[in-house]
């Protein structure tokens, strides 16, 4: 149930971890506005402590304050871990209503090593002992695995981490504190079990390690020091050359991948050249034909057009002989009406110059009676 008294003063929740595993990035994707500066190249990128006031997602009643810091062992040739300690002490001193929530990173994309722990145990020297049950695990960067190799990261870390802790004399440590940052499913894993935490937790003043003075550096000196904390140190001095190790290899790599890639691309240009070359070749073959269709074309129009105009005389001439022909015909029935009547005119005359006979009759003594 939501809460619905407004809180007086923000819940302080603080984001540890080493270089890399995406403080800056969960930090944004809980404010849901980029607020961090989040890199994306070798180096670290959030160089000094850094926070933001919000209104809690879940709970709308709740004011929270989120702290993003450098990692310990950074791999910025400007930041040795004795700068570090001064800025994050620095700001610790200006926390006059202490911490509530402490969440320490860890990516899904590497194994928990000793470098993790030994960091988990320099907060403890340097905050005090008390500081672990303020802390919550957050595993990051799930969201960039296979479901499958999830699935079984998100396992791995549940069923191995308080045995690590007990491993590395630390407090124990409870699986329900395993919180899962994957920002597909950021409510679920993250955000809904991090609000009960909210809601149930207390102010803690970090105790900070005996002989500490927040307004004298030389006391960060004489921490530095102890066996202790050299200890915590050499392992991140070793990761810090680690570190730079495989930043040179990288280097390299991109170098190498650089060069096959300038290669890849002038080969990729000869090819271009030839096809286009080819290309040219068969646009000009195409140019030619169509020319040439063209040609046929024109010559076929011309010959269409001289057959039109001989069918189109050969019908005048047609239609001519058509004309003769009715005309012969007309002549024909008038020349045989005249011959007609010619004949009969001619009958006419004969008839008319014929002697007329004479009719002989005998009488019964044989004498002619005329």
């Amino acid at each position: 149930m939501m809460s619905t008294l407004k809180q007086k003063k923000p819940i302080t929740i603080i984001l540890f971890g080493r270089t890399g595993v995406g403080k800056s990035s969960l930090a944004n994707e809980i404010m849901g506005k980029l607020r961090f500066s989040v890199g994306h190249s070798l180096t670290s990128q959030t160089d000094a402590v850094a926070s933001e006031t919000f209104t809690w997602p879940l709970d709308p009643s709740i004011q929270v304050k989120i702290i993003d810091t450098p990692g310990f062992a950074d791999n910025r040739p400007d930041m040795p871990n004795r700068v570090l300690l001064l800025k994050i002490l620095d700001f610790l001193k200006n926390l006059e209503d202490g911490l509530h929530i402490a969440v320490f990173c860890l990516s899904a994309k590497t194994r928990i090593d000793r470098h993790d722990t030994q960091e988990l145990e320099m907060l403890g020297l340097l905050l005090g002992k008390e500081m672990f049950d303020h802390i919550c695990i957050a595993v990051t960067q799930a969201n960039t695995l296979v479901p499958d190799q999830r699935k079984k990261v998100c396992e791995s870390f549940v069923n191995d981490l308080p045995m690590i802790f007990m491993q590395n004399n630390l407090p124990p440590f409870t699986e329900d504190r395993v919180l899962f940052a994957d920002f597909d499913r950021l409510q679920e894993g993250f955000l809904e079990p991090l609000t009960n935490m909210i809601r149930t937790t207390s102010s803690y003043i970090p105790q900070l390690a005996e002989g500490i003075d927040l307004e004298n550096s030389q006391s960060i000196d004489i921490f530095l020091a102890r066996p202790e904390t050299k200890e915590a140190m050499a392992y991140y001095e070793k990761l810090i050359a680690e570190q730079k190790e495989q930043m040179g290899e990288m280097q390299q790599m991109i170098f190498q991948q650089a060069e096959d890639i300038k290669e890849q691309a002038r080969w990729n240009q000869e090819e271009q050249e030839k096809s286009c070359q080819k290309i040219a070749m068969v646009y000009q073959q195409l140019e030619n034909q169509q020319n040439q269709n063209e040609e046929i074309r024109k010559q076929y129009e011309r010959y269409v057009e001289q057959e039109r105009k001989k069918l189109e005389d050969l019908q005048k001439s047609l239609d001519k002989m058509s004309l003769q022909n009715d005309h012969y015909k007309q002549m024909e029935e008038k020349n045989r009406a005249e011959i007609s009547a010619l004949n009969a005119k001619i009958v006419e005359v004969q008839n008319a110059r014929a002697p007329q006979p004479q009719i002989v009759y005998r009488d019964r003594g044989g004498c002619n009676i005329f």
